[in-house]
């Protein structure tokens, strides 16, 4: 499995979460990787079939608006590969 984050995307802009639920109930797709709301749901890691949970948290306001704000040239590009261990 390879994870990869890329950047912020064409725009430029981070997205910010709006409404985050409070459910820590998952959403998985069909290939294995569930999406969760709370720091519960990540026990969905050990379902069967689940190979990926990924944490939706909204940033701090203080944070969304500062890297609005920031030049994204001045950035970091930031690519993360992740092999299995």
């Amino acid at each position: 499995m390879t994870l990869v984050r890329e950047s912020a995307g064409d725009s430029g802009k981070i997205p910010r979460s709006e409404g985050a639920g409070t459910s820590g109930k998952a959403a998985q797709s069909a290939n294995g990787v569930c999406s969760v709301q709370t720091r519960d749901g990540l026990a969905g890691i050990n379902d069967s079939g689940t190979e990926l949970v990924i944490w939706q948290r909204a940033l701090p306001e203080g944070l969304h608006d500062w890297l609005e704000q920031a030049d994204a040239a001045n950035l970091p590009y930031i690519r993360i590969f992740v092999e299995p261990g």
